[in-house]
């Protein structure tokens, strides 16, 4: 036998032999049962691959949906130093949906020419690209989005601001039916996100502005307030605004419910957690309820940033529930 013929011979045992030991490593690389917490949160892309499928393909959705509604336009958060110089985002003349994406914290990537240091370079891209000046612009019809919505949650139930925003443009629809199918989108994105303060709050404000159902607004505040309290030292920017309305939420729930003492431990609680918040402050420090004219003005002269804040929607929310 020639040496060429006896080396294929001892390759193709050695290729036998490690499929032989590969039926070995069989339940490990395919298990029969699927390993728990190896997908307990796919959306992290280093978790596994379906996971980073999954975050690219809900960001890209959104980003194509955040296209669509704003005609186009690119957009782009603040920067840290834009925030500090005091700079002002786009906002928006459309009240309900403009709260919702908050395009006060947002400016159009291609810069405006107030701001834009490349002269009649950056006349030319604002000519030739997808610009506009959004200034207290209005929204493409968001209904018209809702397939978007959907798909991104089926995609990645774990993208939250697709079921917040999703369910935000469902109760665009202010009927009953409207306001049914806005919970019910909530809650199945509640199931699979059941630690989401925003989820939690926008369930609530649900039942407060549309329902009037202040029992069951509470109860989900609650359950904000828990989740809240159980992950305070891990909790993003955005998780950590929409706790501090949890609180000043449930306070006006508590007192409308004619439950001063709940009221009072709630406001303790959440100026211990926020002790910088005006609304929290002006609520915890409420004038007597027999007051002359001058101390009415005195309490207002000192709650002066909170009563600036009226306008915002805790404030709004808070007046339909007088």
């Amino acid at each position: 036998m020639s040496k060429a013929a006896v080396v294929v011979s001892f390759a193709c045992l050695a290729a036998i032999g490690t499929g032989w030991n590969s039926l070995g490593l069989k339940d490990q690389v395919d298990p029969p049962h699927a390993i728990g917490g190896l997908d307990a949160n796919d959306t992290n892309a280093s978790a596994s691959l379906l996971g980073q499928f999954r975050t690219s393909t809900s960001s890209w959705l959104w980003l194509r949906t955040d296209l669509y509604l704003h005609n186009g336009v690119e957009l782009r958060p603040l920067t840290a130093s834009e925030r500090q110089n005091g700079q002002k985002g786009v906002g928006s003349a459309d009240k309900e949906l403009g709260a919702a994406i908050n395009d006060d914290d947002v400016v159009t990537s291609i810069p405006s020419a107030d701001r834009d240091f490349r002269g009649w370079l950056g006349n030319l891209e604002r000519a030739t690209a997808p610009y506009q000046d959004m200034h207290e612009h209005t929204h493409n019809n968001p209904q018209q989005a809702l397939p978007l919505f959907r798909l991104m949650t089926w995609i990645d139930p774990n993208f939250v601001e697709g079921w917040t925003v999703g369910s935000t443009v469902i109760a665009m629809d202010r009927t009953d039916n409207g306001t049914d199918k806005s919970l019910t989108f909530l809650k199945e994105g509640l199931a699979d996100n059941p630690q989401s303060i925003s989820i939690l709050n926008a369930i609530s404000f649900l039942y407060i502005t549309r329902k009037r159902d202040l029992d069951s607004a509470v109860e989900y505040l609650e359950k904000a307030r828990a989740a809240g309290l159980a992950n305070a030292k891990s909790l993003p920017e955005d998780e950590l605004e929409e706790f501090a309305q949890t609180y000043r939420w449930l306070a006006l729930s508590y007192r409308d419910l004619n439950n001063p003492l709940k009221m009072d431990e709630v406001l303790k609680e959440g100026h211990q957690l926020f002790p910088d918040d005006a609304i929290i402050n002006m609520l915890n420090d409420r004038p007597p309820l027999i007051a002359t004219e001058s101390g009415k003005k005195a309490w207002l002269a000192k709650h002066a940033e909170a009563a600036r804040r009226s306008a915002t929607q805790t404030e709004s929310a808070a007046h339909e529930l007088r």
